[in-house]
């Protein structure tokens, strides 16, 4: 009698269940993993813009970028002095974006100027990086989402308060 080689139906089918089930379980978990780690990246890209502005803010080379906030500010409410920290709150992300790279405090990067596209202003910037993980969210490009920028502004506002 001839000896068969090679496997039988029932143990291709048993593999095959079996790499379904291992998948059935590991595919989230990644997919949580990789949008987590979007998450931290948008952390970390907040908080190198964000140390990069307190540097160049610190050697004096916002000056240009706040002073006509801050002169608008305070001509909307003439009882009140705004420090330039608070007007820097209104400055175009992307206006110091481009100081900074001009400067050589940050290197050109993507995701950092679609960052600053999506946040808009240094505020919302600083608020991220004081808020808690938990509320930052990224959309599938890795850029932190409309209503995530909305929420952790508003949470950054009241802790602020």
């Amino acid at each position: 009698m001839k000896k068969k080689k090679g496997f039988t139906l029932i143990e291709l089918i048993a593999v095959v269940a079996i790499l379904a089930i291992l998948a059935a379980v590991a595919v989230p978990k990644v997919i949580t993993y990789v949008t987590k780690s979007k998450e931290v990246a948008v952390k970390t890209n907040c908080k190198i813009i964000y140390d990069a502005t307190q540097a160049a803010y610190n050697d004096g080379k916002l000056s240009d970028l706040i002073d006509p906030i801050k002169k608008q500010l305070e001509s909307q409410d003439k009882d009140r002095k705004y420090t330039d920290w608070v007007a820097l709150q209104y400055v175009n992300s992307e206006k110091i974006l481009d100081l900074l790279i001009k400067d050589k405090l940050i290197k050109p990067d993507n995701d950092i100027e679609n960052l600053t596209k999506r946040l808009g202003s240094f505020g919302r910037i600083e608020a991220v990086v004081q808020a808690p993980a938990e509320l930052i969210k990224v959309d599938s490009d890795g850029i932190i989402t409309e209503k995530s920028s909305d929420d952790v502004y508003k949470y950054w506002q009241d802790y602020m308060s």
